[in-house]
Order: C-alpha cells, then sequence, then structure tokens
C-alpha cells in the first residue's frame, strides 16, 4: 500500500465502497437467500432432515464466492504468507469482541423472543415472527456486506493517519445503508399482504405477519447507522465503543424491551421491541460519533 492507494480511495469513495461492499453482500445474501428458502421448500417439497445439509451448503457456497473474490479478482487485500504475532492476535481477538457479542446476542435474543411470544401469543406468534424475521435476516446481510466492505478500506486509511477520510468513508457507507433500508422498508410495505401469502395458508397467521412487518420494518432505517457505527469502530481500534454499541442493540437494551414492550402492549409491543432497542441504541452511537469527531478535530489542530 502506498499514498496512491490512498489517494484513489479518496477520489472515489462511493465507488471504491461499493467495489469492496458488493463482493461481501453477495455472499451474505446469496446465504441468507438460501436459508429463507429452506422455511419454503423444506415444509412443502423436500425431506426436513435435508435442512442441516442446506444450511451447510449456503454457508460453503458463500465462502467459496469470498474466497474465489480474494484470489482471481481482489487487487489491493489479499492473501500472503504471515508470522504469528501473540501480540497482534491479541489485539486482534480483543478489537473483535464486538462481533462476537453481536453473534452470541443474537442466539440469545432469539431464544428470548421466542419464548416471550409462545406466553403471550401461542405457535402462530411464533411462526409469524419467524417470517418476519426473514426479511430481516436478509437486510441484515446486506448492512454486514456494506460493513466489511467499508471496514478495510477505514482501517488502512486510518492507520495511514487518514483519520477524517475514514470518518467520510463511514459517512459515505451510512448513506448507502440508509437508502438501503428506506428501499426496504417501501418494498415490505408495499408487499406485505403478498410476502405473507408465500409462507403460509392460515389467515389469521397472514394477517398476524402483515401488521407485525408494518411495525418492525422501520427498524431496517435505523439498525444500518448503529451497526455500521459498530464495523467503523471495530475498523480504526476503538472496541470498546464498538462492543459497547453492539451489546447494546443486540443484547441489553433489545431483551428489556422484549420482556417490557409486550407486558404493556401486548401483541403489538412484541414488533415494537426492535425499532425501540434502535432508537435508544442511537442515542449511544450518537455519543460515540461526536467524541470521535472531536478526537479527529483535536488531532487535526495538533498538525
Amino acid at each position: 500500500m502506498n499514498s496512491m492507494n490512498v489517494d484513489s480511495i479518496r477520489a472515489g469513495k462511493t465507488r471504491t465502497i461499493l467495489a469492496f461492499s458488493v463482493p461481501a453482500i453477495i455472499s451474505m445474501v446469496l446465504t441468507s437467500r438460501i436459508n429463507v428458502a429452506d422455511g419454503f421448500f423444506m415444509g412443502n417439497f423436500i425431506h426436513k432432515d435435508a435442512i442441516a445439509v442446506a444450511s451447510l451448503v449456503s454457508a460453503l457456497l458463500g465462502f467459496a464466492f469470498l474466497l474465489f473474490y480474494f484470489l482471481k479478482k481482489a487487487r489491493v487485500f489479499r492473501f500472503v504468507r504471515f508470522r504469528f504475532d501473540r501480540k497482534v492476535f491479541r489485539d486482534t481477538m480483543l478489537n473483535g469482541l464486538s462481533e462476537f457479542i453481536g453473534g452470541l446476542s443474537m442466539c440469545i435474543s432469539m431464544a428470548v423472543y421466542n419464548f416471550v411470544i409462545m406466553r403471550r401469543i401461542g405457535v402462530d406468534g411464533v411462526t409469524a415472527f419467524t417470517v418476519v424475521g426473514y426479511t430481516t435476516y436478509v437486510f441484515s446481510m446486506v448492512v454486514c456486506g456494506f460493513g466489511q466492505g467499508m471496514a478495510p478500506l477505514s482501517s488502512f486509511v486510518y492507520g495511514a493517519k487518514g483519520k477524517l477520510l475514514a470518518r467520510n468513508l463511514f459517512t459515505r457507507t451510512v448513506l448507502l445503508v440508509l437508502a438501503a433500508g428506506c428501499a426496504t422498508v417501501a418494498l415490505v410495505g408495499f408487499g406485505s399482504s403478498l410476502y405473507s401469502r408465500i409462507f403460509v395458508d392460515d389467515v389469521a397467521v397472514q394477517q398476524m405477519i402483515k401488521s407485525g412487518i408494518l411495525i418492525f420494518m422501520w427498524s431496517y432505517i435505523l439498525c444500518g447507522l448503529n451497526a455500521i457505527a459498530s464495523f467503523y469502530f471495530t475498523s480504526i481500534g476503538k472496541a470498546k465503543e464498538s462492543a459497547v454499541i453492539s451489546s447494546a442493540r443486540g443484547l441489553v437494551i433489545l431483551l428489556a424491551a422484549i420482556f417490557v414492550l409486550p407486558a404493556i402492549l401486548g401483541t403489538n409491543g412484541v414488533w415494537l421491541a426492535s425499532p425501540a432497542t434502535e432508537i435508544l441504541t442511537l442515542a449511544i452511537t450518537l455519543f460515540y460519533l461526536k467524541k470521535d469527531r472531536k478526537d479527529i478535530d483535536d488531532a487535526k489542530q495538533a498538525e
């Protein structure tokens, strides 16, 4: 890497972000689409025992796509020989803690969601929530794709003393994700009736899916900012900020919302838990972003 690489990133920020993000998005959406298809095809055409194989195949296909990209197509970041360094390994593990928290919290929150829904709504509620969750799963893969496309770029330019450029890359990525979130909300809003009929025949469950997704979908707009901020802080070595955002939106605030809101608002509280979590997490995210901006301004004045 040299200054020309930084200059090229600065000259075409949005294009560079897309160039890095699209392969990750394709890989993740490919995986998510196959897993979502499990929910439809397993119950209609394929024996249920095949779902484990289908999940494994989807993960392997996503891995194969990325492997091909880095071996054949990537021009900047490539596989190279390396020497094990204990300090680098330790720092990498600590810096990636937020991603571990995010994965762990997803498992815990889904279990709690199912527990609360079973108690308050029953099996039909779990079915409706699962179908609504398919859209969340696909959109979250798009967000992760953008985050993974931005992270190596912002990390590289931040390490090359381009802190302001790293922040600008983050801002451009957030705008792209917000646009994707707004498009998803519009698509889901207009297609909720059709979508609910794809997976189930029961009219009551269809109505539950339709009404639920119209509330749940608003989380797609805010979750992008919170998630990309977590990626950004990880990429520039601020593991604490990233971990706090991830644990807040994926565990602490979300679990509180899952237990409290349904008790107050009933079924609507189940669907409101995610949007409410993203709104409250946004306050934390904005606090850390303001602090990061101050650090950048102070460093610029010190030069």
